[in-house]
């Protein structure tokens, strides 16, 4: 098992957390703490999300919804704004990009579904861990789901990792989140995405779609 030392001395690993806490965001300790708990593919997982809270993983939400001309697509794109407004960098870029998916990437009412493509595997691994994540930290995931309602849309997924963001006649609802609360939420949003690569990344691959 590595320990604290050990693991200082990984170098690329050490200078891929380093790029991405500057004391603000993930804890460097969160992710240190999860190098050793023997989880499936933890240094991979360490990688993946330290690679997406980097600037550039990010969508560019604003040119996105300025670009935006059906219905639909305007009330996604603001939808995800407001969430932008109140989560930010604090999450993994694949918190937005999941959604992007799960709005544009289905067709004609069908769910997109992961683990179809061997070249979208690692894409795949890390938009499905992150919304299992948003998803599992409850307080998180009925806040987005309060503000998808306010636009008239619904997130829905299913346990065969596919996903679709789609309109709804379900009345809206409220569910804030409170400010005082959500570091300690997206810390834990952050933990749960790196368990859920790992636990999801042993049945993907072969088992899925290729």
């Amino acid at each position: 098992m590595k320990t604290q030392a050990s693991l200082g001395a990984t170098a690329p690993l050490t200078a891929q957390i380093k790029a991405v806490t500057h004391g603000e965001g993930v804890e460097k300790a969160l992710m240190a703490s999860f190098a050793d708990n023997g989880t499936p593919l933890a240094t991979l997982a360490i990688e993946a999300l330290a690679n997406d809270l980097l600037p550039t993983a990010y969508p560019d939400l604003a040119k996105l919804r300025d670009n935006a001309t059906e219905a639909f697509d305007k009330c996604v794109l603001a939808a995800i704004n407001e969430l932008y407004s109140t989560y930010g960098r604090n999450v993994p870029a694949a918190f937005y990009n999941v959604l992007l998916t799960a709005a544009f990437k289905s067709d004609d009412g069908i769910m997109y579904r992961m683990f179809q493509k061997a070249n979208q595997l690692e894409e795949d691994r890390l938009n499905d861990a992150v919304l299992h994540a948003m998803l599992l930290v409850t307080p998180i995931g009925l806040h987005v789901q309060s503000v998808l309602s306010g636009y008239g849309l619904e997130l829905v997924h299913v346990m065969n990792c596919s996903c679709i963001l789609r309109p709804t006649a379900r009345k809206p609802f409220e569910a804030p989140v409170d400010r005082d609360e959500l570091p300690a939420l997206t810390e834990n949003l952050m933990a749960a995405a790196l368990e859920q690569y790992g636990v999801n990344a042993v049945s993907s691959g072969d088992k899925r779609g290729f």
